[in-house]
């Protein structure tokens, strides 16, 4: 124990070691002042040396650490490769891996980690070199470039290989190649949109409007090329041209003047000009399917279902049955020269009528319109002399009713050369086939047709016609009809907005006529005196009557039919003062005498209402040319100027024979019109009543020249012109032509086709509508008298034809043999067909006749009962024709109009 400082210093083992062994401590340890080091006290040890395998050194600081101590890296503790110490927040060092922005490897070297340096990292006074960034292949002028194209602080710089999406900028396609656009990244679409850049849809089409650019390949569905700039090539499907012509006439085949283009089944191609005067016709065997031909088409101007009418297209549409063929001809057309074509139909033999019998057109589809329709077949012919062809319709296998059958079959008329019509009506079918058939064979005798047509026919307007009504005339007071043999009979029908009557009679065993004569109106009809230049009738000359005497001092008088007033009809002289018909003293009539006329006057109550649709109504006109006063049969003219009347000079029974040819065959629908020319260029017809005179008055005397018109066959019709006095026994003159050819300077024939009414029926006096022909047939009969040795006449041949509801005969003139006795009647031996009798025995009057060769002063009385045996007679009160062995007969043909509902 020490003691210092007055404090005891003791000095002992160490309590908490033990010890294992005797320990020696030695102090001082060298000869020299020491101290004692203590375990915690603050001493400066000198020259001490602590080995650290056996001391832990620890609290060394950088001072304890001598500045030029040296100490070798391999005395320091061994760290990982690469690792640097690093001193932690107590200021410890410590072996750590870098991480972070760089790394290093063993050896020192340090590496900067990629993708870890931003903006932040580089000094803003850097002024890095261009040529440090990337490849250096930039420069620092390139490099400037990129800090002036935007101003988008906040944008990326474009790589080639990110994606990156783009905002306002504009890339050149000419200094750029973009490839592999999605159509999602653009606005594109296959419809017309502004725009937009156009995608093709599903099929690889688009829509678009105007499209500016240059065209390479095709714009199948362009809808204008209005914007389409320079020229077009024409192997780069234009013209090559600029203008109209021009571009035209590059694309034409055509070289030569006249060419035309026609397409061959494959090509537009060139038709090479044709002669002068011919025309251009279909033809399926040419190679462009037109031809030239010398002949015309035969259009007709109308509707037609024959669509190779005229041999245009040589036989197309055409067929032949058992020995017929059918040929084209290039001249002898009965149209040459209008028309040089025409086909010949000819036969080895004779064959019976079928829907497929000798050479036919057949009509598959007739359009819808004409169904259930009236319709035409009509054709221009040549027909031969010699053997028989005929036409027919067929409806599939049925033959059609034609207007010109005659107990059911159509014989075209030999030798006949012209127009021939028939008509026939359709039904719901459409398929029907018209045929000619040579029926007779002998030879070869062909039949030349052209121009044929199937349809409804051109459709004027017409009057409407009516059917002949029977009523019982109305007269004044002062005509009574009484006694045994008396009538009175009357007829009238509707003609447009006028009415046309008929009227005779006679006053039988115990009448008589004296006084003012008037006849008054069909009941329930009003005169249009409007339509009149004279209310009082003076003036207006309606028509023509005959008041006759059978006396033996008989004369006839001749007066004109004019208006009375709004109800009734008188009647005048023709002579200058136009007094009233008065008969009185002498000039009454008496027992058995007669009266007959006709006149046509306006009604009021059919007013405005006389017009209907007809089908065409074909006027035909001809004369004879001739102009001497003898018989011509040779001499034909046509058209509506007429012939020149002549100064005929006939003996008294004898007449002028005229002969004129239709140049269309007269059928059943047709009207024939002997027609004479006024002084005031008006023409009127010669009655077919029995009036067939035309009247002069010269002042002293009334005379009269009679005419009348007879078919002979079925073109050729004879005009009979005839003289003789008026009043006989007043005046034994025979009076010639001379005396009428100023008031009649001219004459022709007309014949009328008749028009069948569009969508009427039958007319009646107050339906409208027309009156169709029925019937019409030639009979034979021969004549004889009643005398005790009867006369006899050879075969007459009468033409009878009905219009509605009358009958019109056509009478040759006729002799009979000398017999003896006194007859007083001539009665036809054959009965007239049962479609030709009237329904009650009737009385007509017409034409002249002869007894001992002297011309009989009175109109004679034919008498039409209904057993259909005609008879006639001298007068009404059945006189003798004369004295005993009379060589009597019918001086002039005649024509009977009568009554037969």
């Amino acid at each position: 124990m020490f003691r210092k400082n007055s404090q005891a210093i003791t000095v002992r083992p160490n309590q908490s070691t033990t010890y294992t062994a005797s320990r020696d401590v030695q102090l001082p340890p060298g000869d020299a002042d020491h101290v004692v080091v203590s375990a915690d006290s603050s001493q400066a040890l000198t020259n001490k040396t602590i080995d650290s395998d056996l001391n832990t050194i620890t609290n060394i600081v950088n001072a304890d650490i001598k500045a030029g101590a040296g100490i070798a890296f391999s005395k320091l503790a061994n760290v990982l490769a690469g690792n640097v110490l690093v001193g932690n927040g107590s200021g410890v060092l410590s072996s750590v891996a870098l991480t972070g922005d760089i790394s290093n490897d063993s050896s020192g070297v340090t590496s900067i980690n990629a993708g870890v340096i931003v903006n932040a990292d580089v000094n803003a006074n850097a002024g890095i070199n261009a040529t440090k960034i990337a490849t250096g292949l930039v420069n620092n002028t390139q490099f400037n470039k990129v800090a002036t194209a935007g101003s988008d602080a906040t944008g990326e710089f474009v790589t080639t290989d990110n994606s990156q999406t783009l905002t306002g900028k504009t890339i050149s396609g000419a200094s750029n190649t973009l490839s592999s656009i999605p159509n999602s990244a653009t606005t594109a679409t296959a419809a017309n949109t502004a725009s937009a850049i156009v995608a093709r849809d599903a099929s690889g089409n688009f829509s678009a409007g105007t499209i500016t650019a240059a065209l390479s390949g095709n714009a199948t569905t362009a809808t204008t090329a209005s914007n389409v700039s320079g020229t077009v090539a024409i192997a780069n499907g234009g013209t090559g041209q600029t203008s109209q012509t021009a571009a035209f006439d590059a694309l034409a085949p055509t070289t030569t003047k006249g060419d035309l283009v026609a397409h061959n089944g494959t090509d537009n191609v060139r038709v090479a000009v044709g002669a002068n005067g011919q025309v251009l016709v279909a033809d399926s065997t040419a190679p462009a399917g037109v031809t030239w031909s010398d002949g015309g088409a035969g259009g007709s101007g109308e509707l037609n279902a024959v669509q190779n009418p005229s041999a245009a297209s040589a036989t197309i549409g055409w067929s032949v049955g058992i020995s017929h063929t059918v040929t084209r001809l290039t001249s002898g057309s009965p149209l040459d020269p209008l028309v040089d074509t025409a086909f010949q139909f000819s036969a080895s033999a004779s064959a019976s009528e079928s829907s497929t019998s000798g050479c036919y057109y057949p009509i598959s589809d007739v359009s819808d319109g004409l169904l259930n329709k009236k319709l035409k077949v009509e054709f221009y012919c040549q027909v031969p002399s010699s053997d028989a062809w005929r036409l027919s319709v067929y409806q599939s296998t049925t033959r059609l009713n034609l207007s010109t059958d005659s107990s059911s079959v159509t014989t075209l008329p030999a030798g006949f050369v012209g127009k021939f019509t028939a008509y026939f009506d359709t039904s719901s079918s459409a398929a029907y086939s018209v045929n000619f058939t040579k029926t007779s064979h002998s030879g070869a005798n062909n039949l030349i047709v052209t121009n044929v047509i199937v349809g409804p026919g051109i459709q004027p307007q017409g009057a409407v016609v009516g059917p002949w009504t029977a009523f019982t005339p109305a007269w004044s007071s002062s005509l009574i009809a009484s006694g045994a043999g008396s009538s009175n009979v009357g007829f009238y029908r509707r003609l447009g907005d006028s009415m046309e009557v008929s009227f005779g009679g006679n006053t039988g065993a115990s009448g008589s006529v004296s006084g003012l004569v008037y006849l008054n109106m069909p009941t329930g009809f009003t005169i249009d005196t409007t339509k009149l230049t004279d209310s009082a009738g003076k003036s207006s000359q309606l028509g023509k009557a005959v008041f006759g005497r059978t006396a033996a001092t008989a004369k006839e008088q001749q007066v004109s039919v004019r208006a009375r007033d709004s109800s009734s009809i008188n009647f005048t002289y023709d002579d200058s003062t136009s007094t009233n018909y008065n008969p009185t003293g002498g000039t009454a009539l008496g027992a058995n005498d007669y009266w007959r006329g006709s006149f046509v006057v306006p009604i009021a109550e059919w007013a405005g209402s006389g017009t209907v649709n007809v089908v065409q109504n074909d006027v035909e006109y001809a004369y004879n040319t001739s102009t001497s006063t003898s018989t011509d049969t040779t001499s034909f003219g046509y058209g509506p100027d007429g012939a020149s009347v002549q100064a005929f000079a006939p003996a008294a029974t004898a007449s002028i024979q005229k002969r004129v040819r239709f140049q269309t065959p007269i059928q059943a629908t047709d009207a024939i019109r002997l027609e004479f020319l006024t002084t005031n260029n008006c023409w009127l017809p010669v009655s077919e009543a029995g009036a067939n005179y035309m009247g002069l008055y010269d002042g002293t005397t009334q005379r009269y020249v009679g005419a009348i018109a007879y078919p002979v066959n079925s073109t050729d019709v004879d005009v009979y012109f005839y003289s003789g006095a008026f009043w006989q026994a007043a005046d034994s003159t025979v009076r010639t032509w001379t005396e009428h050819l100023a008031a009649y300077p001219k004459w022709r024939v007309r014949k009328v086709s008749g028009g069948q009414a569009v969508g009427f029926g039958r007319a009646s006096e107050e339906t409208s509508g027309l009156v169709s022909r029925e019937y019409t047939e030639t009979y034979s009969t021969t004549f004889s008298d009643n005398g005790t040795g009867p006369g006899t006449s050879s075969s007459v041949s009468i033409v009878l034809q009905r219009v509605g509801s009358f009958v019109t005969a056509y009478i040759p003139a006729f002799s009979l043999t000398t017999g003896s006795g006194t007859p007083n009647i001539i009665t036809a031996g054959t009965a007239m067909p049962a479609w030709a009798r009237p329904a009650s025995n009737q009385r007509v009057w017409g034409g002249q006749v002869y007894a001992n060769n002297v011309t009989l002063d009175e109109t004679p009385q034919w008498v039409v009962p209904t057993t259909g045996i005609l008879s006639l007679r001298r007068d009404a009160g059945g006189s003798s024709f004369g004295a005993s062995l009379p060589n009597t007969g019918l001086e002039v043909a005649t024509t009977l109009t009568w009554y037969a509902p």
